[in-house]
Order: C-alpha cells, then sequence, then structure tokens
C-alpha cells in the first residue's frame, strides 16, 4: 500500500490531489450555507476541515485563525489586533 504523506509537510496543490479538487479551484472553508452554496457554484471547492491550513479563502466565525501560518496568498475574514482574538 502507498504511504500517504503527513498532513503537516502537504502543499495546497499535494492536498488537492488527495481531495480530488481540481488544480485550477479555489479552495474555501466556510459553514455559512449561502455562502458555501455561491462559492460553490463559482467553482470553489470546499474544505469542510476548520482547522485545516490548507484554503485560499477563510470566513470563521469562531476568530480562531493562526495568523502565523497564513501565506502571502491565503485571505482570512478577521486580521489581528481588532479585539476579537
Amino acid at each position: 500500500a502507498a504511504k500517504l504523506m503527513p498532513k503537516a509537510n502537504w502543499t495546497l496543490a499535494a492536498w488537492k490531489r488527495f481531495h480530488g479538487c481540481p488544480a485550477s479551484s479555489r479552495v474555501f472553508i466556510c459553514d455559512l450555507p449561502d455562502f458555501r452554496q455561491e462559492l460553490m457554484a463559482r467553482g470553489w471547492f470546499w474544505n469542510k476541515d476548520h482547522e485545516s491550513p490548507y484554503f485560499d479563502f477563510k470566513w470563521s466565525v469562531e476568530k480562531r485563525i493562526n495568523y502565523r501560518q497564513l501565506t502571502p496568498n491565503q485571505i482570512v475574514n478577521h486580521f489581528p489586533h481588532c479585539g476579537f482574538e
């Protein structure tokens, strides 16, 4: 059996391949049904894991975002030191 790469070492491209996400699709994390439906209708791929570092866009109502882990290409709906940490 093939050994899987540990999740911590994956790139976004590797994560996409493993989850069957087209390479050209953007990945989002969000559980708001209307928002999720609209992004998926526009070709975005839903990552259901709220703690995952693999996304292009994350909408979080919990305000738990690891800002140190963000890459320059990632967008979140909160920013550090805005009073919500």
